[in-house]
């Protein structure tokens, strides 16, 4: 007879690694050789939190393959499948963290975090940052297709513009959208460096081809303009800006749902209040203090600039106040 059979926790290689240049062949490359986690890889009980680690794996590896098999005509195909893998990673990450906050028990540290610090959490604690084979687990090449992605092109400006490799970069000045939610721990300097903040211009912009883009520099201009009049009334500030907020986001996804080209993925949310936190996460400046963290902070966006045919020399934007 065979005595009973024994357990050991199965090892789940949790979190992916955040998608680069630099690991983005060896993703693609090796799609077939990393590991999937079928139900049945968690035979032990108690494990549940392995189980959703492991389903979220199996979803992000599905959605890489599907960037990574896109055939696209783009000069820079390379940026157009880390763009799209980039999105798969965060839309794969917010689904474990709502899976981890609809139980009661204790959740992943990195989930506790808000907005970019939280891409970052999930960065530094990936144990396969190349994305090289790795025999823990099942190679399971036949796994069904995972449902709930589709990357949008359109949330890629610096793709859908062709931009010249030697003028793109991680980290240069963006749109800063969407913005972040105000709360009492950003709303200090949400007012504070309200005239250090870039206003978009929108008269050099193409009349088409750009609709989408035109809809987030209108949602960011008239926020701030609606910060500028909250901060100057010095009373219930906060309420008064959040309630601005609000409302831009829900007029933001209304005009997005009156076309019938791909919506911004917060906008699907059907949920109000899961819809804000979907904006408030994706913030690439949710604290407000992008512009003291940054050394170009006058230089135009990289993406105005290529709109207008302007050059990243020392062209400054123009700010009320700011000599």
């Amino acid at each position: 007879m065979f005595g009973p059979r024994s357990f050991s926790e199965p090892q789940v290689l949790f979190p992916p690694a955040r998608p680069s240049m630099d690991n983005l062949p060896a993703l693609c490359r090796y799609s077939d050789s990393r590991p999937r986690y079928p139900s049945d890889s968690f035979l032990v009980s108690g494990l549940d939190y392995l189980h959703r680690q492991g389903d979220a794996i199996n979803r992000v590896e599905s959605w890489y393959s599907t960037c990574c098999s896109e055939n696209g005509i783009m000069e820079n195909k390379t940026e157009l499948t880390l763009c799209c893998a980039r999105q798969a990673w965060e839309h794969a990450l917010s689904q474990f963290c709502e899976e981890e906050f609809s139980i009661k028990t204790s959740h992943y540290q990195c989930c506790k975090i808000r907005g970019r610090e939280r891409w970052n959490c999930f960065e530094g604690m990936a144990p396969n940052p190349t994305y090289e084979p790795s025999s823990q687990g099942t190679v399971n090449t036949q796994s069904p297709p995972e449902p709930g992605f589709t990357w949008n092109p359109n949330n890629c400006p610096s793709i859908r513009l062709q931009l010249n490799p030697k003028n793109f970069s991680e980290g240069t000045s963006t749109l800063n959208f969407p913005p972040g939610r105000p709360t009492s721990a950003n709303i200090d300097h949400a007012c504070n460096l309200r005239k250090m903040r870039p206003r978009y211009p929108l008269k050099c912009l193409p009349q088409m081809g750009y609709n989408s883009l035109v809809r987030q520099i209108k949602t960011v201009n008239k926020l701030e303009k609606g910060i500028d009049k909250c901060c100057k009334g010095r009373t219930e500030v906060l309420t008064c800006v959040d309630r601005k907020w609000r409302k831009l986001m829900d007029q933001f996804c209304l005009n997005e749902q009156m076309v019938k080209t791909s919506q911004f993925p917060c906008c699907l949310y059907e949920d109000k209040e899961e819809r804000y936190t979907c904006f408030a996460e994706r913030s690439p400046n949710p604290e407000y203090t992008r512009e003291i963290e940054q050394s170009e902070v006058f230089l135009l966006p990289n993406i105005i600039d290529v709109l207008c045919n302007k050059k990243r020399s020392s062209k400054k934007i123009h700010i009320q106040g700011v000599p």
